[in-house]
């Protein structure tokens, strides 16, 4: 395809296969009906007359505030077409960082899902919106809040001609940073690049071809996303839609898709939801799906490895996958070619496990300051434990300090932040990414940690605290894990321990505690210290958490732990867990000579050595 812009793009797959589904929506029936593109392109035209129709011009920004769906995705594309910049707006988001997010990116008009999200609002930031459209049909007396279905329903499709007025080099969209460090700020790209980034990427996977399925789940207020949307317009793949992420596992088997993409956390709970149901099993099940595993285990091993595979293990293989491995599978759907994994490190074990069950998650690398992604494994070049090979778009070097340096046309040139800030780059163009890596002698990517997140102690050591975090996630027991010890002699792990179901004694014992939210039973703590145990030992003493803070009150995206896309607000769950922190630091620091001497020695003298809180 030959179009420079997303719109383009979009009217050369209408103009080359019309009736080709290109949406699936799943109705109130559980039924999946498609749209087809040439319905699609109907659909836009119109969108674009109505954003005409209230005021809407070439360069303005549009704010859509809505959880991903068809209509998102048609909204997007009709703002594009009209010569508009699309901001994304998680609904999630703080409402602080809501009104920071709509201000800082000029948006001049807003797309809500209801017109409750306005609530968010604060009246500076309505004051500047010069209409707001709801996608539902509840909005208010049309005087402020206009239902989207009425302006659709005023307009005529029209046509392409009348209505485009993108150009490669206009803005496309901004994005903001995940703000795990502060505030959000905005990142401005062009059509051109956005174009680009789907060329880069489709050129990566030559397995996702015309036909394939793809799940749009994740939120459109990210680019990941966003860009395997585009993707599927690119290849005249169909996206099936799915408007309540909760509700992915119980739909996968009715979608089959081809390529899946997803965060670590989601293939983490996949997994675990696949051992408990595994336990659930008789005896004899449990023992045929556990040799299943390992046969499919020294399977991905030898191919991973460029051997070849034992004699007798192919053949229990052969017998094997189809009557088990085959029916794990189901669990995502039966068809999948492989999967995508991003924002996040994914645990080598995991993709261990899953690819056992013949399940292949690829890693892929990116930053926000660059649209095309830096680094991606493919399915006939991969590594586990690294996030592949640097994308032909990049130039990809370390520092002396090992930090990924990287140049390229994806790269974003400023910040957008209602002032012009400048994304810095070195005296040679190379943009520093705060990320530290090492590349292998094949040229595969292992990243480190962020430069910002390493720990530095009082005795001098420099930790990232993402390998050790990733070993402790590993324990069954445990959703998420922080690590802090700045300018202190030891590290300490604030834990997430979710309660299993508690027993009658513990019921009673949790109601006649009082002033707590949650109560974490002694022998669960105990149990928790033993499993942290076994997970640190393999670590230098000098990673070695030596306490540990626990709590059952999960981190959420709302309470603003977690960024949009899951990842872990450390200066947010530091200040929180401040108290507790300060607290646990006391109670090591008063432990005594010999007491600091044993918790020096952590993994070594038993379990007691590690000292616990609850929070």
């Amino acid at each position: 395809m030959t179009a420079q812009t997303i719109p383009a793009l979009f009217r050369e797959r209408i103009q080359k296969t019309p009736q080709a589904p290109a949406h699936y929506v799943r109705d109130e029936k559980g039924n999946w009906l498609f749209t087809t593109w040439e319905e699609a392109g109907q659909i836009v035209r119109s969108l674009v007359r109505g954003l005409i129709s209230l005021g809407m011009r070439p360069g303005g920004h549009i704010g859509i505030m809505a959880p991903a769906s068809q209509t998102w995705e048609l909204l997007q594309m009709a703002v594009l077409s009209a010569g508009g910049v699309v901001v994304g707006v998680d609904p999630s988001e703080t409402g602080d960082n809501v009104n920071a997010i709509i201000r800082r990116a000029d948006v001049s008009a807003l797309v809500v899902q209801e017109a409750r999200y306005l609530d968010r609002l604060d009246e500076r930031t309505k004051s500047g919106l010069r209409f707001v459209l709801a996608v539902d049909d509840r909005g208010d007396d049309g005087h402020y809040c206009i239902p989207l279905s009425r302006v659709r329903a005023e307009q005529e499709a029209g046509t392409w001609e009348d209505i485009d007025a993108s150009s490669p080099e206009a803005a496309a969209t901004i994005i903001f940073t995940s703000g795990t460090t502060g505030t959000p700020k905005g990142i401005c790209y062009t059509h051109r690049q956005a174009v680009l980034a789907c060329r880069v990427i489709v050129e990566a996977f030559p397995g996702m071809g015309e036909g394939s399925k793809l799940v749009c789940w994740l939120p459109l207020s990210n680019l990941f996303q966003r860009m395997i949307n585009h993707c599927a317009v690119m290849i005249n793949g169909s996206t099936f839609f799915v408007t309540d992420p909760g509700k992915i596992l119980d739909l996968l088997p009715e979608i089959t898709p081809d390529v899946f993409i997803g965060v670590p956390r989601f293939f983490e709970k996949v997994y675990e939801g696949l051992i408990r149901e595994i336990q659930k099993k008789p005896a004899p099940v449990r023992g045929l799906i556990g040799s299943a595993l390992r046969v499919g285990q020294e399977r991905a091993r030898s191919v991973r490895e460029n051997r070849t595979e034992k004699f007798g293990n192919s053949l229990l293989y052969s017998l094997l996958d189809p009557l088990v491995l085959k029916r794990l599978r189901k669990v995502l759907g039966g068809k999948i070619r492989f999967m995508v994994s991003g924002s996040a490190p994914m645990p080598e074990w995991l993709l261990d496990k899953f690819q056992a069950m013949g399940l292949l998650i690829l890693e892929a690398y990116g930053i926000s300051e660059n649209i095309v992604p830096m680094a991606i494994n493919r399915p006939y070049a991969y590594k586990f434990g690294t996030v592949g090979k640097p994308l032909p778009a990049n130039e990809i070097l370390l520092s002396k300090e090992k930090e990924v340096l990287v140049k390229g046309e994806g790269l974003c040139t400023a910040y957008y932040t209602g002032e012009t800030e400048e994304v810095e780059l070195d005296s040679r163009g190379y943009l520093h990414t705060g990320d530290v890596a090492a590349i292998d002698d094949d040229g595969f990517i292992n990243l480190i940690g962020r430069r910002s997140e390493m720990i530095k102690t009082s005795t001098g050591r420099r930790v990232s605290p993402a390998g050790i975090e990733d070993r402790l996630r590993t324990i069954p027991s445990v959703e998420h894990a922080v690590i802090f010890g700045d300018n202190r002699k030891h590290l300490i792990a604030v834990l997430v321990v979710p309660l299993p179901d508690l027993s009658q004694a513990a019921n009673k014992e949790a109601c006649s505690t009082k002033g707590r939210q949650k109560f974490i039973p002694k022998q669960f703590i105990a149990k928790i210290k033993q499993q942290v145990q076994r997970e640190i030992e393999a670590l230098p003493r000098y990673q070695r958490p030596a306490g540990l803070i626990l709590t059952a009150e999960p981190f959420t995206v709302e309470k603003g732990e977690l960024t949009s896309n899951l990842k872990l607000r450390r200066q947010v769950i530091r200040e929180k867990y401040k108290k507790s922190i300060d607290d646990l630091y006391t109670a090591l620091s008063e432990a005594g000579q010999q007491g600091r001497k044993a918790l020096a020695e952590a993994g070594q003298q038993g379990h007691g050595s590690l000292k616990v809180i609850t929070a």
